[in-house]
């Protein structure tokens, strides 16, 4: 029913361990201006994204075959300019993306509030302030007057040249610094209905357990042995001897390391090892062998 029956989901790119998406601020500009250029072959409706160096989350409501479909075509036409224009290989070969489907308002405050938490918990700087986000569109009508041109003000060759596309776009949309602004593809008033008030947003992208939250609204509930004040109590000496405090103050490899111990020797679920570490669920089923009830669907094969 999914493949015909519209639904909001969370559709996250997967995570690369050894290798990044987007080096460059050109890399993240074609980044961005690839997600209205899929919107539009595809059909869906764009809540929030948030791109990260190494992988990306979008809230997105469509069929399951829509989103999927958006999926390929945004990472198709990133994999083709790298290969072609920066003569880098596509990364997306080993990445395979994952859909959760959103099956309550609460839960989708919670994933909106855990996507554009993305550059918080990875400590790069909060949400309002990255870039590479959707965070500063809500409740924000200072957006109105930013300084931008529109595509209907240039003839097709600038079209081409300043976005590096041949595809026709709405004439409406607003251009600035080369970037397809996200406030003329994205459902800003959706996501400020859901909220209600600016500060129902504020307060859930301040909340550290947002994650923890979105982990638990994501699954089934979590059976655990020990409490997680009980595990850390524990690891006294396992952090001792990597002279760190805590998972805080460990190094990212570390805490992928970490993963398998936690399940092996306490029996931690994979929502309380993401709890502990705060690392993204996605590694710790990797570094875990979980297997979820999550729904991971498979793109298409690359062509580039």
């Amino acid at each position: 029913m999914d493949d015909i029956q519209k639904s909001c989901w969370h559709l996250c790119s997967g995570e690369l361990m050894n290798n990044l998406i987007f080096k460059t601020f050109d890399d993240y500009k074609f980044g961005m201006n690839s997600i209205p250029i899929a919107q539009l072959s595809t059909g869906v409706v764009i809540y929030c994204f948030t791109l990260m160096s190494n992988h990306a989350h979008f809230l997105l409501f469509g069929t399951r075959n829509q989103v999927i479909r958006f999926y390929n075509e945004w990472k198709s036409r990133i994999g083709k300019h790298l290969v072609n224009t920066l003569r880098r290989s596509s990364p997306f070969q080993e990445l395979k993306p994952t859909l959760v489907k959103v099956t309550s308002t609460e839960m989708f405050k919670t994933e909106v509030a855990y996507i554009l938490r993305n550059p918080q918990a990875a400590r790069i700087c909060d949400p309002y302030t990255y870039y590479w986000n959707t965070t500063y569109l809500y409740f924000n009508r200072r957006i109105l007057t930013r300084p931008a041109i529109t595509v209907g003000q240039l003839n097709s060759s600038q079209t081409r040249r300043t976005l590096l596309t041949r595809k026709a776009l709405p004439s409406h949309y607003k251009i600035c610094d080369g970037i397809i602004l996200p406030e003329s593809y994205v459902d800003i008033s959706s996501v400020e209905n859901a909220f209600g008030r600016a500060t129902e947003l504020y307060w859930l992208l301040k909340d550290w357990k947002t994650e923890q939250n979105a982990a638990a609204m994501e699954g089934e509930p979590e059976k655990v042995a020990y409490s997680d004040n009980e595990i850390l109590e524990s690891l006294h000496e396992y952090f001792a001897e990597l002279g760190v405090s805590g998972f805080d103050d460990m190094k990212y490899n570390d805490k992928c390391r970490s993963v398998t111990m936690l399940r092996n020797r306490f029996g931690s679920s994979a929502k309380q090892i993401c709890r502990l570490t705060l690392l993204d669920r996605n590694v710790v089923y990797r570094y875990g062998g979980f297997t979820t009830n999550v729904e991971r669907e498979q793109g298409g094969q690359d062509r580039h």
